[in-house]
């Protein structure tokens, strides 16, 4: 397949005649170019502000820190409870144009929002509009301003497949259709595996020339490791909090209590650690619709050392993360998840599912983890292994991490979005008008 140009590079957006040949090199834009405002407006069914951010929105938020000053960004989302103190709020303002009461309602959640922002979509007449999911660009198909879609899937297939938690599951026909649709309007689609590109719908060689690769980052100066104090302050505290030794081993589980993260499985895989010594305890971080089941399982498989905590903050997430031995993920599927990402650079090797896509790449040379099968032996096999050299993996996991902040990995992002601004109007002349991309 033809190698995909990076961010920055390839063709760019001409404010009048869409997309047109390859960018000035760097050094010779002019200084108007790189202060002039940008404007980017996400439009996500996501809470930027939320205590709990799911993996999007923890992207969109890294997006935002590390921008630079030109960068101004308006989130148009959905109103959640549990909102915690404004994230760069000089720089981003907040429009809820639906609200939700939880994560996974009855009538879903992007359904409602794109609704919503059909009148809302009247709105905006400036900046880039940024989609993170395809259902959001659907009201701004005709929309003449700047477009990109960041696809945050690993196989296009795990949308619709039985397994996947989805809406969309089994129904690949009409998600190809409406795919296919955005797609084509877009003026950038950004994508997790530049392979990815070869199973786009209706992909042509013009298509080809808005693709980018992106990078999932990760913010150091919240998730980082403790130092030997910090750690021993925060093993006490965990201790005393769940009745345990300071010393007992910690598996934690981070995500959505959802069947494609497969949490039912964890009280099997605590179960077959029991012979372990000593043998550890498992957190499990979360909210979701298997809660209960979860919380039955371990009363009766592994009573004792399966702790469900509910919803934690980020703050308080990235120290238990530090605090704890390993991370596990058992999921069905994954693309490259932010959890994980986060572990490594606190230092915490991660035992993930061989299912996990590019993060079973990373780990499966044993440096920073391990790979598991699917059943419950298999992870109580490698969590077995990573215990017994944990400290040894601690510096091997954040050299991993360390080129992953979100300055480094947006960097030629932020750089694309500034090409794809409209040219600022000359004095006493109307804003350039901007054509949509040539399709």
């Amino acid at each position: 397949m033809e190698a995909l140009p990076g961010p920055g590079r390839g063709l760019r957006a001409h404010p009048a005649r869409g997309v047109v040949g390859p960018p000035s090199p760097a050094g010779s834009r002019s200084d108007d170019a790189m202060t002039a405002e940008v404007s980017v407006h996400f439009v996500h069914p996501g809470n930027p502000f939320s205590q709990e951010p799911d993996g999007i929105v923890s992207v969109q938020r890294n997006f935002v820190q590390a921008a630079p000053h030109p960068f101004r960004f308006t989130y148009w989302g959905v109103r959640r409870l549990g909102v915690a103190e404004p994230l760069g709020a000089s720089r981003l303002r907040f429009h809820p144009v639906a609200g939700s009461p939880s994560q996974r309602p009855r009538v879903p959640v992007s359904l409602r929002f794109a609704a919503a922002m059909r009148s809302a979509s009247r709105r905006i007449d400036e900046g880039i509009l940024r989609f993170d999911r395809i259902e959001s660009a659907v009201p701004f198909l005709r929309s003449p301003l700047p477009k990109a879609l960041f696809l945050h899937v690993w196989e296009l297939s795990d949308v619709t497949s039985p397994r996947s938690d989805s809406r969309w599951r089994g129904f690949g026909v009409p998600y190809g259709w409406l795919l296919r649709r955005v797609i084509r309007s877009m003026d950038r689609v950004y994508l997790l595996r530049p392979e990815l590109a070869a199973d786009l719908p209706g992909l042509t060689p013009q298509i080809l020339q808005r693709v980018r690769p992106f990078g999932v980052p990760v913010d150091p100066s919240m998730f980082r490791p403790l130092d030997e104090d910090e750690r021993l302050a925060a093993r006490h505290r965990l201790a005393a909090r769940l009745g345990t030794e300071p010393a007992t081993p910690i598996v934690l589980f981070a995500g959505r209590l959802e069947s494609v993260k497969r949490p039912l499985v964890i009280p099997e895989i605590a179960a077959a650690t029991g012979r372990l010594a000593p043998p550890p305890h498992f957190l499990v971080a979360g909210t979701g619709g298997l809660r209960d089941g979860l919380v039955e399982s371990a009363t009766r498989l592994a009573p004792g050392r399966v702790h469900v905590l509910g919803g934690v903050p980020q703050s308080e997430l990235a120290e238990l993360l530090a605090a704890a031995d390993a991370c596990l993920l058992p999921s069905g599927f994954e693309a490259l998840p932010n959890v994980a990402l986060e572990a490594l650079a606190c230092g915490t090797p991660v035992v993930a599912s061989s299912t996990c896509g590019a993060l079973a790449d990373l780990l499966d040379h044993g440096a920073v983890g391990e790979v598991a099968g699917p059943d419950p032996r298999s992870f109580a096999d490698a969590i077995g292994r990573v215990l017994g050299r944990s400290g040894d993996l601690s510096k091997a996991c954040r050299q991993v991490a360390e080129g992953l902040a979100p300055g480094k990995v947006n960097a030629e992002i932020y750089e694309d979005f500034r090409s794809l601004m409209p040219a600022p109007a000359t004095s006493g002349s109307p804003r350039a008008e901007r054509a949509a991309p040539p399709r």
